[in-house]
């Protein structure tokens, strides 16, 4: 592109034609605007150069105020536009014209900008002028920093404008309060211009701007000193500025204390660029938080005086702080000062006649009393109910007890946002706390009648299912008589939105009583308002969901409306009953099945193709977001039969899942749209926002194609290919970490489809290995971004959807599924992932580790690590490790699930690769922690006994004295590894492994022995009973084979170790470990069964020990659930058993069991 003269971009015929330019621009009248903004447009795009360095010299040379600060406010928007590009150029690649200008061109703006910034007087002008050379830094830069996440893009961006931070330092000098003020401001915008300055003269420049005599200039100082510290690692950053927060707050004092609103909209601006820094490096302000206390108590007393929104952001410092520092908080006034000013503002509510009428917006209170009771709410959740309970109570048992209904109904708030975070605190007095609910919903005042329905919906999820199961029969009776409150129908509407809340966890059998009243009662709403009705089909639906099969009396009254909504009710007001009409029909038909849908199932799918042509054709529909989940439960009701709707589903969920994500920098000047379908966020020093509603968007498809590639199989395999690579694409997501786990999850029912289909062996194989590598490289990438729970809920997602792969992949393909270099990668992955725990753990323990080898700082280091863990003071270093280590025990748990399922595809063909792990498990087993990470070291070695057999003996002297020890340790969870890994060293170990048996069973006896003694009530029960079940193993696979017997002969009884394994399963029936279960059940019956003389007892002593048993494995559905061949051989020799019985004996047996299990074992008597 050849550029234009200097001359020529400055010329005064030129100057004077935008000028005019502007003035048709900025016209009311229509006519005349829009041929200018095409014009506009046009110049833009054919002469870029002439016209943006125009641009560029009106703001610092013509004479009229409003035309320097138009052309700043468009110079900033124009240079950080993108030219046209086709619509096949990725987003990483396009530019804006800042980048297409000749570099003349930039030189000669930026110069301007410079003579602008040192002589403009206009304050508004100087701002818009600061904001844009900033904007020319950062705008189009901040689009590549978040693609690339290339922190250089910045600096790149600050070396092509070498002379900028030369006058800034100079400014900073000045006696000029104009010139220090921008110094701090564009510092504060672009922090990442003194990033690689010297951080010493850099910390003198911004320090010298929080005490300037200026309190406009210490504002802006205050921003750039905040700013510039977020660049710098939090303990970095703990060390460099410890003293910077005190003169902060001085300024926000100095700030309160003005008289001016530009005074309050620099502290409202100070207070949220305080938040950040407490949010990201709450150390900082370990010396400042009672200050700061007083001073955010001073602001809520004020009155009148700050603005609502002032209020909130000076309790948003203090909220960020809890966030990530409970410590600081608790040891602070923050409880003590703030809870009763917050429940003060929350009486402060009118009764307005609008509340009554006004059934589609909530929020028609106060903004004070909206906010008041969520900052409550975060704050529970923060600190939890130690803290805040004992601080609200007595103003909550006085607010109950108030003639005024304000009171009544603030403390019924209180209740509602303090019940998730003081949980624990609130469930002991759960009945007693719901009785005073309960008596307020008759209260004589409408307003206090549906905060009591507030309370107990929220109440309903906070204690669910507690408050289901003892106490839903008070419950709906309340609020079914609260439905028919047609004089208030707010209160209905809430009375049903409880109901729902109620409803969503609780069991069928304390439902069922309540479902006529229910079905009556939403028959009656939708008389109502379209609100109401949207209520009442939420509540059907709930109801549907939870009775399934018997919702099939219902469904026959219940579909004829939800089909006359759906075909009906197409007025834009209606949108939001026909999205939930369309849930209620889908999880109807889904309760009842495909028989009982009958007909209706062709009706559906009609209207569902309906909907689907008017999403395309308007794809803001309402019914958008339900549409995918509509067409899903479709095709789980059809199974296989619905394949042939593919072809109209799977094109749009295509074009979703590929969409990229879209995002706007904002300037400094602009505020955030209130758009729900728009997040923001902070980077690097910017505000990014992205559009949260496509991400969604793309999720929902992402998690439709797994719901169709798992139900269909086969009939899914012509899509699978294409779905594959999205979802490989997918795995590094970092926008929304639903969609990468949803891509993760996906793969393995892909490659399902794939494997049942007519695809070629050799395809899939090819496919699978670089899909491997592919998931493989994200594990490891991953885990180097892992800094939130939603990161390691992506890299746990990662190793889950590796297992199950190599469970799909193995049967058909056997131990060529993972060979070569992928063998060698997975390795190399979990063994990186073995050295991170110990890390972390060595971090969190204060110890020193060295790759392979632990060294722990005491002998005392169990006591230690249990005392720091209970430790009610830890700082906010061990909180954060603390949380760190949950991830990571996430990750680590689903890295050893994965590891089994390698094993057990690969078998033997692992040693070379596995012989790599054996250092880090060393360290593991080494590390002193025997509730976790010792237990999951020889967990891995149970893998390998299970999937390897007797090949695994050659690596013995690494476990199997552990397994034995163990047995007795003083760890529950090593107890439970030990004496399981011992059970499989019986079961598929060999001859090798039977020598040993014999010292495992003595402490396997001692451990059974002791858990009756020391565990009255079994509340390490599977402890116990993988130690019974590794006695029956023992006997099964050693004792009862001739070269076990012979091994063990002279040392251990047969007859002796079977009675101790019988009498210790009959007083506990290995039932809740349902890996065990099977096994002993299947021993039990098959000793029975040969009429074993130990088993049965002298004289059939022990008959009605066993039928009690065995009536309890029959009444443990999750056992018996899935073992239709078990449950019918359990049931038959338990009828047998109690037939065989004499009376008193029988009744014996029955009387043990309570009244409901009898139900559930009568059946099996018939």
């Amino acid at each position: 592109m050849s550029g234009p003269t200097l001359e020529s971009l400055v010329s005064p015929e030129y100057a004077t034609y935008l000028v005019q330019l502007f003035q048709r621009f900025l016209s009311n009248d229509k006519a005349i605007r829009e041929p200018a903004e095409q014009e506009l447009d046009s110049a833009l795009q054919h002469s870029p150069d002439q016209f943006l360095g125009a641009m560029g010299d009106l703001i610092s040379t013509h004479e009229r105020e409003d035309v320097r600060s138009m052309s700043a406010i468009l110079l900033r928007k124009l240079a950080s536009r993108e030219p046209p590009y086709p619509d096949s150029t990725p987003t990483i690649q396009r530019d804006a014209y800042w980048i297409h200008l000749q570099q003349q061109t930039r030189t000669f703006i930026q110069a301007r900008l410079i003579t602008s910034l040192e002589r403009e007087h206009v304050k508004q002008v100087r701002n818009k002028v600061c904001t844009l050379v900033g904007g020319l830094l950062v705008n189009n830069m901040a689009t590549r920093v978040l693609q690339t996440e290339n922190p250089n893009s910045l600096r790149t961006a600050v070396q092509g404008w070498p002379e900028l931070l030369g006058t800034l330092y100079h400014f900073a000098q000045s006696d000029s309060d104009m010139h220090r003020e921008i110094t701090y401001k564009v510092i504060a915008q672009v922090p990442a211009i003194v990033e690689e300055q010297d951080v010493d003269h850099v910390k003198s420049v911004l320090g010298a701007g929080l005490r300037d005599r200026s309190i406009q200039v210490r504002a802006q100082g205050l921003k750039a000193m905040v700013n510039y510290v977020l660049l710098h690692d939090a303990k970095e950053a703990v060390k460099q500025f410890p003293g910077i927060v005190p003169p902060m707050v001085d300024i926000l004092v100095a700030l309160a204390e003005g008289q001016s609103a530009n005074d309050e909209e620099l502290l409202s601006d100070c207070l949220g660029t305080l938040a950040d820094l407490a949010e990201w490096i709450p150390k900082l302000f370990k010396t400042s938080v009672d200050r700061l206390v007083d001073f955010v108590a001073a602001m809520l007393n004020a009155g009148d005086r700050f603005m609502s929104s002032t209020k909130w952001a000076a309790l948003e410092v203090l909220l960020a702080i809890s966030d990530r520092s409970k410590v600081m908080i608790r040891k602070s006034r923050f409880c003590a000062t703030i809870v009763p000013l917050l429940l003060q503002m929350m009486v402060n509510i009118t009764d307005e006649e609008e509340w009554y009428t006004n059934l589609n917006d909530e929020k028609t209170e106060d903004e004070e009393y909206e906010v008041a009771p969520q900052i409550l709410d975060r704050l529970s959740l923060n600190l939890g109910g130690a803290d805040v309970i004992p601080i609200a109570y007595p103003h909550i048992q006085r607010m109950f007890s108030s003639a005024q209904w304000q009171e009544r109904h603030a403390a019924l708030v209180v209740i509602s946002n303090l019940a998730e975070g003081c949980h624990d605190i609130m469930l002991p007095e759960l009945s007693s706390i719901l009785s005073m609910v309960l008596e307020f919903a008759n209260d004589v005042h409408p307003r206090v009648r549906y905060a009591a329905c507030t309370a107990i919906g929220q109440m309903a999820i906070d204690f669910a299912p507690d408050l289901q199961m003892r106490h839903s029969r008070n419950i709906y009776p309340v609020l079914l008589a609260l439905m028919q409150d047609s004089a208030v129908p707010k209160v209905q509407l809430h009375a049903a939105g409880a109901s729902v809340n109620l409803t969503e966890s609780i069991e069928l059998t304390a439902l069922e009583p309540f479902m006529d009243d229910i079905m009556n009662a939403c028959s009656q709403l939708f008389n109502g308002h379209h609100v109401l009705q949207e209520e009442a089909v939420s509540l059907i639906t709930t109801v549907a969901n939870v009775a399934e099969g018997q919702f099939v009396k219902y469904y026959g009254a219940v579909m004829p409306i939800l089909l006359s909504i759906l075909q009906q009710a197409t007025q834009k007001e209606h949108a939001t009953l026909r999205s939930r009409a369309l849930e209620c029909a889908m999880l109807s038909a889904l309760a009842v099945g495909k028989e009982a849908l009958g007909n209706d199932a062709q009706v559906l799918l009609t209207v569902l193709s309906q909907a689907q042509r008017e999403i395309e054709a308007d794809p803001s529909s309402a019914l958008s977001s339900f549409l995918p989940l509509a067409w899903g439960r479709m095709c789980k009701i059809l199974g296989t039969e619905f394949a042939p709707y593919l072809q109209y589903v799977m094109p749009s969920l295509i074009v979703t899942s590929k969409q990229l994500p879209k995002y706007k920098v904002l300037n400094d000047d602009e505020e955030p749209e209130e758009d729900d379908d728009w997040d923001y966020t902070e980077h690097q020093g910017q505000r990014i926002g992205i559009m949260s509603s496509l991400l969604e968007d793309k999720c929902l498809a992402v998690e439709m194609f797994l719901v169709y590639a798992k139900e269909l199989g086969a009939d899914f395999a012509p899509y699978a290919p294409e779905v594959l690579a999205i979802c490989i694409g997918l795995l590094g997501f970092d926008f929304h970490p639903g969609v990468k786990v949803a891509a993760a999850g996906c793969i393995p029912h892909l490659f399902k489809a794939l494997i049942l289909s007519p695809a070629e062996r050799n395809s899939i194989l090819v496919a699978w290995q670089g899909t491997s590598d592919s998931m493989m490289n994200q594990v490891l990438k991953g885990r180097t971004n892992v800094r939130m729970r939603e990161d390691g809920e992506g890299l746990a997602a990662l190793f889950k959807a590796y297992g199950d792969t190599m469970e799909e992949m193995g049967p058909g393909f056997g131990q060529m599924t993972l060979h070569g270099d992928n063998m060698v990668k997975f390795v190399g992955v979990v063994k990186n992932e073995i050295k991170h725990w110990l890390d972390t753990l060595s971090e969190r323990l204060g110890s020193f580790l060295i790759f392979g080898r632990l060294l722990v700082a005491t002998l005392n280091f169990v006591v230690s690590f249990v005392a720091m863990v209970n430790a009610p003071d830890q700082d906010e270093e061990a909180e954060q490790l603390d949380e760190i280590m949950e991830i990571d025990e996430d990750i680590l748990s689903e890295a050893s699930k994965c590891t089994h399922k390698v094993f057990k595809v690969q078998g033997t063909t692992l040693f070379g690769a596995f012989a790599n792990l054996l250092e880090p498990l060393e360290a593991m087993m080494q590390s002193g922690d025997f509730k976790m990470t010792v237990p999951w070291a020889l967990g891995i070695f149970c893998d390998l006994v299970q999937s390897t057999g007797p090949d695994a003996f050659q690596y013995q002297e690494h476990f199997l004295q552990r397994f034995i020890g163990g047995i007795v340790g003083d760890s529950p969870d090593l107890r439970q590894c030990a004496a399981y890994g011992i059970g499989v060293c019986a079961q598929y170990g060999g001859p090798n492994f039977y020598p040993a048996m014999a010292g495992a069973i003595s402490n396997l006896v001692t451990a059974i022995a002791g858990s009756f003694i020391n565990d009255p009530q079994h509340e390490n029960r599977e402890v116990t009973e993988n130690a019974i079940s590794a006695l029956g193993k023992i006997y099964r696979f050693v004792l009862a084979t001739s070269q076990g017997a012979q091994a063990l002969v002279g040392q251990v009884d047969p007859d002796q170790l079977l009675k101790q394994w019988v009498e210790a399963f009959l007083k506990l029936p290995v039932l809740s470990d349902t890996i065990e279960a099977p096994f002993n059940v299947e021993l039990l019956l098959d000793l029975v069964s040969s009429q074993n003389a130990v088993v049965l007892g002298s004289n059939n002593s022990n008959l009605a020990h066993i039928a009690r048993a065995l009536g309890e494995v029959l009444i443990t559905e999750a056992l018996v659930e899935d073992q239709a061949e078990l449950q019918k051989r359990v049931a038959t020799m338990f009828t047998s058993l109690l037939n065989s019985l004499d009376a008193a004996a029988r009744k014996a047996v029955e009387d043990s069991f309570s009244v409901e299990s009898l139900v559930v074992l009568r059946k099996y008597l018939r």
